[in-house]
């Protein structure tokens, strides 16, 4: 079986096609399931069949190669190994900027802008439109500590001014990235805590004239 790629990044969400090495036609009636092992991945999903199978490929939480198989399942036919291939889980850029958010929540600043801007290309429009889907992505697919807050103090703690991740969201522009922080433990009290600036993220969002951002900070 051959893959029409062969590595994704670790939150997956990537579209796979398959190319069975059988010259026999898959029966309209069979269904076609594709099993996807790993260290600690185990998923199961149903390839779809038009011209060519394909599939999604879930989110996994280790950089490895993982095997990819493929089973045909009918009401006629016993089930049926149809062949194997491997995928590769790497790390890639939207995956570390979410790592980053994450590990260093609680001690960012407004520098922290600038440099991550540069850092990741964030600087120009098209870079930031062609990240923000897969930051999302990438930070939905962490295991996330039940102790982090998009805040970035412990809970009963005393919030004090500082820069959050909603802050960088908005600062980038990133609307996809700012909805999740928004629904993360945290994010709706994140929309007015003042930096070292005195700025809250919806300030932010005012000042410079980020209307779609605008419109979800205060929906």
């Amino acid at each position: 079986m051959e893959l029409s790629r062969r590595e994704v990044p670790l939150y997956g969400q990537a579209k796979v096609f398959a190319l069975l090495q059988s010259p026999e036609p898959v029966p309209e009636d069979a269904k076609v399931f594709i099993v996807l092992e790993g260290s600690t991945l185990a998923h199961i999903i149903r390839a779809q069949s038009d011209v060519m199978l394909c599939f999604i490929v879930p989110g996994h939480n280790l950089a490895e190669v993982v095997s990819v198989q493929a089973y045909l399942c009918s009401q006629t036919t016993a089930l049926t190994w149809l062949g194997e291939a491997s995928l590769e889980y790497t790390q890639d850029d939207a995956q570390d900027l979410a790592e980053h958010l994450v590990t260093h929540g609680h001690c960012l600043s407004s520098r922290d802008h600038t440099e991550l801007s540069s850092l990741f290309c964030l600087g120009q429009k098209s870079s930031r439109l062609a990240i923000d889907c897969r930051v999302t992505l990438a930070m939905a697919n962490l295991d996330i500590p039940h102790t982090w807050n998009v805040l970035g103090s412990p809970c009963g703690v005393e919030y004090s001014p500082k820069e959050c991740p909603l802050h960088l969201a908005v600062r980038w522009g990133l609307c996809h990235l700012a909805e999740l922080l928004l629904c993360q433990p945290g994010g709706l009290m994140a929309v007015t805590l003042p930096n070292e600036e005195g700025l809250s993220p919806l300030q932010l969002a005012q000042r410079d004239g980020h209307s779609e951002l605008l419109e979800l900070l205060t929906q």
